[in-house]
């Protein structure tokens, strides 16, 4: 199956533009109008004479034609069977230890996360500015019950909407999984 640049130059070598042509066009509306001679089954002159007559009626009959014949040449040349190598083994095991190693760092950022959230909590109930704060014996409350939530679910509240879209969007499930203190026992 021939590729969409040796389809142009088979074109070209047929039925060339002339040198006033391709100082007229230029060398993206002589591609548009390959791609109509292809899509349509048209010769050079018929491809410019609709050219001429969508681009005098409007900017959009002028697109809507374009996107029309660049979704015909696509579907008659798709750009990814270009780069296809035919071969008879699949390269699975690459894959599988690019993916390992993917969850790795994955696990290894979300353990950095915590640990920073940890210490933004320490440095929050040690501070004497925040222990001025009308909210900071709500946190520290809360805290007390859920020990595992940082310092922006505790703020928000841990089962709000803005805490959950706030753990999705750090690799978490959206429901708080950490521990919970109810009274003296720990609950999981």
């Amino acid at each position: 199956m021939p590729t969409i640049k040796e389809v142009h130059a088979h074109l070209d070598k047929e039925d060339p533009f002339t040198q006033r042509e391709k100082k007229g066009l230029g060398k993206r509306n002589m591609a548009f109008i390959r791609n109509l001679q292809i899509s349509r089954r048209l010769t050079k002159q018929e491809a410019i004479d609709l050219y001429a007559k969508k681009n005098l009626e409007s900017k959009e009959a002028l697109k809507q034609l374009a996107v029309q014949a660049r979704k015909d040449v696509e579907n008659r040349y798709p750009r990814h069977a270009v780069f296809q190598v035919a071969t008879t083994s699949k390269f699975e095991k690459p894959v599988v230890k690019t993916a390992k190693t993917r969850k790795q760092t994955a696990k290894q950022k979300l353990n950095a996360w915590k640990k920073e959230e940890k210490e933004k909590m320490k440095e929050y109930f040690s501070s004497e500015k925040y222990k001025r704060q009308s909210s900071y014996e709500r946190i520290k409350t809360a805290h007390k019950m859920y020990p595992d939530a940082s310092l922006y679910e505790l703020r928000k509240g841990v089962n709000s909407i803005q805490a959950q879209k706030y753990r999705l969007n750090h690799g978490l499930s959206g429901e708080y999984t950490g521990r919970i203190k109810d009274g003296g026992k720990t609950i999981k």
